[in-house]
């Protein structure tokens, strides 16, 4: 389909009525909205609904052409989004809807009228739905070592809410297991009953309710700590007094005392509890687990769960956010640990790689059993890679040898290693290991860091001396301390001081300064003034061929032109340029038979510096006839849509002089940014910033390299 332009960049002018007309009937063919029409083509919705009814009584459209092609494009814009796909492949794996919509994160309704929908477009049909089902059931029936794990689980009390991921299962899945093992007389549902009141999390759940009770705490105290409704503490309380735990009396009294203390809690507890929120936040946030939690903030098991309950209640995080956080630093850790062992490195260097303190010894060994139960890597596979990193042991050292001998630190030994296999970790353990076996000493390191410090600074001195050579070459060359700061990266504070030290030790003086840039300016003179006479023999040898005078080849034409350009490029920030010799140039250079696209550009070029638009742009639109190559022309609709980009951000510079307001200049840009993308093209200053008041920094920066052509 032909690419249309939209009329914010470029006028819609420039195409015949014809065209346009062509264009909207393509995309309504297509399926495209009214309102997508008027975004592409800028024709107004009553415009478009006119053509509409004229194509329909032509007979070259119909009205039902027209649904259907809109129906085929919601259809596949349906079926192409990123979560009906994951709903689509749950689907075919033989998940239920409940577990879709707890895989993808959403409602059961949601996924039932997504696969309502897919059945509806003939993606999948009910009967594989069904099959597939099955084959899951089947599957997750007979799974030997998830039936044994289960087992295990249930006869320990667990809930299938707690157990069911750590299996790779959903709650469907374990309860299907668990409903087989109960047919074979494995299990027995009193059994696990039993077990969940008295071995599992519920029942201890259920034990640490009645201990805060005994405390004192109120119903919704402890709703907030262990997630009970009042209802059900409440019946907790009653069943506590009627096995002879307490009295009422008793926790009556307890509760009136917990009342007045928590009158009288200190404004300092409450924002420490506060404090204690947001740092748990960012580690629930982060992934970490209760055990992590407690050793960085020093709390106990309660405060922190007490803090976690307090930010669900609040809808700062949700219970599945809780989870994916998990589920992604479980990922993450296993990623690190198998490319660790793949390294050949032991546990305790696997440890040392992550930060103080974030896993523990213990938490990397259960990782690599992990993996190895997932098949991802084996004992013997550990074995050969650690034989592997042993061999590269005498390499390690020499490199840690070499490295103490220049000075380096491990971190900087580590960035010289350019195959990233000598980490700081393995550095760190290698002097380790090579102060224990006595190959270097403390002696060693101190002497090495001494040479490096000694070498550092005579590199100093010496780049000292050569950036003081430079500038005094720059000014006996007449350059000027904006010239010397720039081409030395430093600001003009700092190239004014090196200046001010050549004068003190007596290298150069203010009167030599004054002299090299009297000579370089009257040089740079008398270079313009044979710039501009050569330029002015062009022109005038231009216009005896435009006159007829002779007959040039299309080279002497073009080169005659190009040469001018050079020239005008140099002169036209002087005013030296008119209008009228441009249009020369363009006259002259319609006289050839084959036209160099360079020089058509290069005086569109010389009219935007001159902020002529118009004549930029019609002089890119005319030569459009004289070229046939697809990439010439390609070109040439590039560049035009890029002056018409230049140009809105010339307005909007202008409305920030005038002091318009912000969010009015924003809008004025903010389809360039999307425009630049799309022709894959660069712009020196990117999308103006609305926070910026530099005005000359953003008219210096404004001007776009594309044209440099």
């Amino acid at each position: 389909m032909t690419k249309t332009r939209s009329s914010f960049f470029v006028n819609m002018e420039q195409y015949s009525r014809e065209q346009i007309d062509a264009i909207i009937e393509e995309q309504l063919r297509s399926g495209k909205t009214q309102k997508e029409i008027f975004a592409d083509t800028g024709k107004t919705i009553n415009y478009i609904m006119e053509l509409k009814k004229k194509l329909i009584a032509a007979g070259k459209l119909s009205d039902e052409a027209i649904e259907q092609a809109r129906n085929v494009r919601k259809k596949q814009a349906f079926i192409a989004d990123s979560k009906v796909q994951k709903i689509l492949q749950y689907a075919k794996e033989g998940l239920s809807q409940t577990d879709i919509a707890y895989e993808v994160k959403s409602n059961q309704n949601a996924i039932s009228r997504t696969l309502k929908k897919l059945k509806k477009y003939g993606v999948i049909t009910q009967e594989e739905i069904d099959e597939a089902r099955k084959r899951y059931d089947l599957e997750v029936k007979y799974d030997d070592l998830r039936r044994d794990r289960i087992k295990e689980a249930l006869e320990a009390g667990r809930l299938k809410s707690e157990f069911a991921s750590e299996v790779g299962l959903t709650q469907r899945g374990a309860r299907i297991i668990q409903n087989s093992l109960i047919e074979e007389g494995r299990l027995n549902q009193e059994e696990v009953d039993r077990a969940v009141a008295t071995k599992g999390k519920e029942a201890q759940r259920r034990a640490r309710v009645v201990e805060l009770l005994k405390q004192g705490y109120l119903y919704s105290e402890v709703t907030e700590v262990e997630g009970y409704t009042p209802v059900t503490v409440r019946k907790i309380k009653d069943k506590a007094i009627s096995d002879g735990v307490f009295t009422e009396e008793e926790y009556q009294q307890k509760r009136a005392l917990r009342r007045q203390e928590q009158k009288q809690l200190p404004k300092a507890e409450k924002e420490a509890d506060q404090a204690l929120e947001e740092v748990v936040l960012k580690m629930l946030k982060d992934g970490k687990d209760m055990f992590y939690m407690r050793r960085k903030t020093g709390k106990s098991k309660k405060e922190i769960q007490t803090a976690v309950k307090k930010l669900m209640q609040e809808e700062r995080i949700t219970d599945d956010e809780i989870k994916e956080a998990r589920k992604k630093a479980a990922e993450e850790l296993e990623r690190k640990v198998l490319i660790g062992l793949k390294k050949g490195e032991s546990q305790r260097e696997i440890v040392d790689s992550f930060g103080e303190g974030e896993v523990s010894l213990q938490a990397v060994q259960t990782v690599i059993e992990r993996l190895k139960e997932k098949g991802k890597i084996t004992d013997e596979q550990i074995a050969i890679y650690k034989f592997e990193a042993e061999q590269g042991e005498k390499e390690l050292q020499a490199f840690v040898l070499r490295g103490i001998k220049q000075g380096l630190s491990r971190v900087n030994m580590a960035k010289q290693d350019e195959t990233g296999y000598f980490t700081e970790a393995r550095i760190k353990h290698a002097i380790r290991r090579m102060k224990a076996q006595g190959i270097i000493t403390d002696k060693d390191l101190k002497q090495g860091k001494k040479a490096r410090k000694k070498d550092i600074k005579n590199k100093a001195k010496e780049k000292r001396k050569t950036i003081s050579k430079t500038v005094l070459t720059m000014l006996l060359d007449g350059a000027s301390t904006e010239e010397i700061a720039s081409a030395l990266g430093y600001k003009e504070e700092t190239a004014r001081l090196k200046i001010s030290e050549l004068k003190k030790q007596g290298k150069i003086t203010d009167e030599q300064i004054k002299s090299a840039r009297q000579k370089r300016e009257e040089s740079e003179k008398r270079e313009k003034d044979v710039l501009y006479s050569n330029y002015k023999n062009n022109l005038n040898r231009a216009r005896k061929w435009y006159k007829g005078d002779s007959e040039p080849t299309d080279a002497q034409i073009n080169g005659l032109v190009g040469e001018s350009l050079v020239a005008a490029n140099q002169l036209v920030d002087r005013n030296l340029v008119s209008k009228d010799e441009l249009k020369l140039m363009f006259d002259v250079l319609l006289e050839a038979r084959k036209i160099d696209l360079s020089n058509v550009l290069g005086i569109s070029k010389i009219y935007l510096k001159q902020s002529d638009f118009q004549n930029a742009v019609y002089t890119l639109n005319y030569s459009r006839s004289f070229f046939s190559e697809e990439n010439d022309l390609k070109q040439i609709d590039t560049v035009v849509k890029s002056i018409s980009l230049y140009r809105r951000k010339m307005e909007a510079v202008q409305m920030m002089q005038q002091k318009y307001p912000l969010d009015v200049i924003g809008q004025r840009t903010k389809l360039g940014t999307d425009e630049i993308l799309a022709l894959q093209t660069r712009v020196q200053n990117g999308p103006m910033q609305r926070k910026s008041s530099n005005k000359k920094e953003i008219n210096e920066n404004i001007f776009p390299e594309f044209l440099d052509v």
